[in-house]
């Protein structure tokens, strides 16, 4: 039986009255555990890539990837809200926009659906 997205996002999501029951620490603790419940699979790939940001055309590594988005790791000065082009031997771009950004590496959420 195939399960419904919204059905399994609200199996996990955790009860707000339980959640500010707990202490700040634990608080944390539990939500960082259901942020790691994703809804695509992410596989673990190391792809070097070209990174077009505006009129700036960086190299980059594709650390992993899913349906909806990838990590970008050896990358400097992007912004949340960058919007950025992936570009890989071989394959049609890829858009999407930076979601977070931090010590060299770059979230990016796609616009388009790899799985179709």
């Amino acid at each position: 039986m195939k399960r419904e997205a919204v059905e399994i996002l609200s199996s996990i999501t955790p009860d707000k009255e339980e959640l500010e029951a707990l202490p700040a620490v634990q608080r944390l603790a539990r939500m960082r555990n259901w942020m790691e419940h994703r809804l695509w699979r992410r596989l673990h790939v190391r792809i070097p890539v070209a990174v077009t940001c505006g009129e700036e055309k960086r190299i980059a590594v594709v650390s992993d990837i899913s349906a909806r988005g990838l990590r970008l790791t050896g990358i400097e000065n992007l912004k949340v809200g960058d919007a950025i082009t992936v570009s890989m031997r071989g394959f049609a771009p890829l858009s999407g926009d930076v979601v977070w950004a931090e010590n060299n590496q770059a979230g990016v959420s796609l616009k388009q659906n790899l799985l179709g």
